[in-house]
């Protein structure tokens, strides 16, 4: 009888699919130590984006200190992180000695298995990881990730080289929805001369045959699966998919090695204390049904278009951004849509879709470094309608000078203030703000090591100290009570001279009684801006021609403008004021990095083409640059504050 080996997911899963305060740490105690008893091959704590999840978490520990404490309690089970070879576990690629570090650390702190992936299944961007992890003395499981349109000499070529560069085993890995059952078969069977070697199968099939294809997989020469204790789509009425495996394969000529009896238990563990509070998505089935005969796209990528178009108020076009996504991974060359190929394919499609007016218009800077070829080699040809348009933009730099050999140097001088700490300055290179935030809120919080998660209280400001700190009167203060803001509205209406103060109360209560968070209204030379949250703003329309210059002046002078105005209040032809406003929903950055010396302050000059600032949505970083000459007027945005699309985030006088 064959015995295949099972890689359990479930550690993993739980800090993708739980906010890490519903995690009680008593009850995380006792699934590491049920699951240390099942006989897994190996747990996968790291892939995806926990390690960004855990440093975002209120555990109040770094991912490596909570990989360490996963491991003083799991003594019998190997711990494996899947990794992108040159992106490890964020978006960029990175220079060998950030790889070097992260692979050492990660061994230090438990990883003693890394399955290694990269997005274009090219073998040149995998080989310095592999090196790096067996020189340090670790097991390296290579990855392919499966595409559909190759055949079996595609995988018997890859899996021969991946053996020869020094990997012990390697993954099948079946990213996109695209294996089905009767390719699973025909896979292994010809996978057969590898009899002495391992090949493991992993996917999170959203059409549902992960089981059927597990089954024909280890029925067929397959060595080792991925299971999880929590499906990778969650439905109420589901079961983990562990079970229904376990079940298919008995009385067969193919098992596990499982203690079903600790399967069982922990099962139970999960059931109730980890299911009621995983974050469920009521759309997502839905999404899949409508493209089953199509390749789908991967879970997260899909959540991610989702949150995205939601906040936009777009979701109604995911169809449109889904077909554009495939066009354009067509158009491109035909890549998987592995991290972080899937993040630049689909802030593309948003762009060619819902932002610009016609497509590839605008080329984001990953695009145009994708296109470059400084991710690697491209599956297939490019389109040569895409090539020339390309070819009309300007080049860009190489990755290697985005991400350059001083990386760790300048992160660690940037936190010298926080952490010395090689782990903290590690973090900080992949995620530098949120790292800020976890060392900063870590010295606020006063726990026990991995003793319990504390919700932070709410802190409601009086009016007294929301003026100490914003500068405003009390006028201007957001109340909490809806009488108060009411008044304030009546009193701010009382200079609005001859408008309809009747009419403007009909469109708040209207607006108080509907989503609507904002409502602009234009009459004569005002326009008025009512928000939901009890600030009215007013402004003058201002003339532009010279005939409405004069008629104004006059308006002012013999006071039938009664707002207050101030000696440069009209704007004449030589000089304007203008808007820049975001085109995407993101989080605004006014710097290339922390610590790093903004783009433009106010009342500094800038030239067509500099740049303003960062929006980053959907791990893109799209810098927005001046299509004016001019001065900074105004910045209305902090940093890392987030911004709604045609949000006016800075404004340019211009000549």
């Amino acid at each position: 009888m064959k015995i295949f080996k099972v890689t359990d997911t479930t550690i993993r899963d739980i800090f993708q699919n739980l906010n890490p305060e519903n995690i009680n740490i008593r009850n995380f105690d006792e699934i590491l130590k049920l699951i240390d008893e099942i006989n897994f091959e190996s747990l996968e704590v790291w892939g995806g984006a926990s390690f960004e999840r855990m440093l975002s978490s209120s555990f109040n520990k770094s991912p490596w200190e909570i990989l360490s404490y996963i491991k003083s309690k799991v003594s019998k089970t190997g711990l494996q992180g899947l990794i992108g070879a040159k992106n490890l576990v964020n978006f960029d690629y990175y220079p060998e000695d950030i790889i070097k570090r992260f692979i050492r650390l990660s061994s230090k702190n438990g990883i003693s298995i890394f399955r290694v992936y990269d997005a274009l299944n090219d073998l040149e961007n995998l080989k310095p990881a592999i090196e790096i992890i067996l020189k340090n003395g670790l097991q390296c499981q290579g990855t392919v990730i499966y595409d559909s349109k190759k055949d079996t000499r595609y995988y018997i070529n890859f899996i021969s080289q991946l053996k020869n560069a020094g990997c012990q085993s390697v993954c099948i890995k079946d990213a996109e929805s695209m294996l089905i059952p009767q390719k699973s078969k025909e896979l292994f069977e010809n996978l057969k001369e590898f009899d002495d070697f391992d090949i493991y199968l992993s996917t999170q099939n959203l059409k549902g045959l992960q089981v059927l294809n597990y089954f024909e997989a280890v029925s067929n020469g397959c060595t080792g699966i991925d299971l999880s204790f929590l499906p990778s789509t969650y439905h109420e009425s589901s079961m983990p998919s562990i079970f229904p495996l376990i079940l298919s394969l008995k009385e067969g000529q193919t098992h596990h090695s499982l203690n079903e009896d600790k399967v069982n238990e922990l099962y139970g563990v999960i059931k109730k204390d980890i299911y009621p509070y995983m974050n469920k998505n009521i759309s997502i089935s839905s999404i899949i049904f409508n493209h089953v005969n199509k390749n789908l796209l991967p879970g997260w990528l899909i959540l991610m278009l989702e949150n995205q178009l939601s906040e936009i108020g777009a979701l109604d076009k995911f169809d449109l951004v889904f077909e554009e996504i495939l066009k354009i991974k067509k158009e491109v060359g035909s890549p998987l849509l592995s991290t972080p190929i899937g993040q630049i394919i689909g802030g593309q499609a948003i762009l060619n879709t819902l932002i610009s007016d016609k497509r590839w218009e605008i080329i984001s800077d990953e695009m145009q470094s994708l296109l470059k070829g400084n991710f690697g080699k491209l599956p297939e040809e490019i389109d040569s309608d895409i090539l020339n348009i390309f070819k009309n933009h300007e080049d860009i730099e190489s990755i290697s000078d985005l991400k350059n050999e001083n990386l760790y140097e300048n992160c660690k001088n940037d936190l010298r203030k926080y952490s010395q700490n090689e782990e903290d300055i590690l973090s900080y290179c992949f995620f530098p703000d949120r790292t800020l935030k976890f060392l900063d809120q870590k010295k606020k919080i006063k726990s026990s090591p991995m003793g319990g998660l504390k919700k932070q209280e709410t802190q409601v400001l009086t009016a007294e100290d929301t003026q100490k700190i914003f500068g405003t009167s009390k006028e201007n203060v957001l109340f909490k009570g809806k009488e108060k803001i009411q008044a304030s509205k009546d009193a701010d209406m009382n200079s609005f001279g001859d408008l309809d103060i009747k009419k403007i109360k009909e469109i708040i209560e209207l607006m108080e009684n509907s989503n609507l968070e904002e409502i602009r209204i234009e009459s004569g030379s005002l326009k008025i801006t009512l928000s939901k949250t009890g600030i009215i703003k007013t402004e003058t329309i201002l003339p532009q021609k010279e005939a409405d210059i004069k008629s104004f002046e006059k308006s002012v002078h013999d006071g039938k403008i009664k707002d207050s105005l101030h000696a440069d209040a009209y704007i004449s032809e030589k000089e304007k004021i203008i808007d820049i406003k975001s085109p995407i929903v993101g989080t605004f950055y006014t710097s290339p990095g922390p610590g790093e010396p903004p783009f433009i302050t106010a009342g500094k000059s800038v030239k067509k083409g500099d740049t303003l600032c960062i929006i980053e949505a959907m791990k893109l970083m799209n810098k927005i640059n001046s299509d004016y000459e001019g001065t900074i007027e105004k910045i209305l945005v902090l940093n890392e504050e987030p911004v709604e699309y045609n949000q006016t985030i800075m404004t340019i006088r211009i000549k």
